[in-house]
């Protein structure tokens, strides 16, 4: 289970931050091999076991409440739909987000530097024949490029404005395999 950070939680000892607002951490499942109880749990910044909240009532929590959210694939998706509107692709609009480890570590959307006031691929089927006259960034690619980690086995949450599914071109499919990145397909 993913759980989005929402407000920073200080360590009282130290005073350092044990979990960053805006950060996604893996949640998971532990028992207590004395009582038995089950906590959710998630690793901190400093890679120690942190005690979220109680199992199996996932119900109100002071604590977890104040400071997590449980995020679900669909969240990415939504992140990415925030995108669309930056996109001025005349023909159509998509966005993305790359996920690693439960953050997402890069934005993107299609986008052409100048402008277009035209557009050759108009009344072309999607991703048939060359993309050279497109002065267009593709989404995929524009995330990729903005990653400053390794993304081998990251995801790639992509999204269009329009009721397709969204497939990404031959050539930012490429770009994805190079990169170890797969896709991720949203399930309506």
């Amino acid at each position: 289970m993913k759980l989005e950070c929402i407000k920073d939680v200080i360590m009282n000892i130290t005073s350092d931050k044990a979990f960053t607002a805006g950060l996604t951490y893996e949640g998971y499942r532990h028992t207590n091999p004395d009582s038995f109880d089950e906590t959710l749990c998630a690793k901190n910044n400093f890679g120690m076991r942190h005690h979220i909240k109680d199992y199996p009532d996932l119900g109100d929590n002071e604590f977890f409440d104040k400071h997590f959210k449980i995020v679900s694939e669909s969240n990415y998706f939504e992140e990415a739909r925030k995108l669309l509107p930056l996109s001025n692709c005349l023909k159509r609009h998509y966005a993305c987000v790359i996920v690693k480890g439960g953050h997402i570590i890069a934005k993107g959307y299609n986008k052409s530097l100048t402008g277009c006031t035209t557009c050759a691929r108009l009344d072309i089927e999607h991703n048939v024949g060359s993309y050279d006259d497109c002065p267009a960034m593709h989404a995929e690619a524009s995330a990729l490029i903005k990653a400053k980690v390794k993304l081998e086995g990251a995801e790639l949450y992509l999204v269009c404005s329009d009721e397709v599914d969204p497939i990404p071109c031959p050539t930012c499919k490429k770009m994805m395999e190079f990169a170890g990145v797969i896709q991720v397909k949203e399930v309506k």
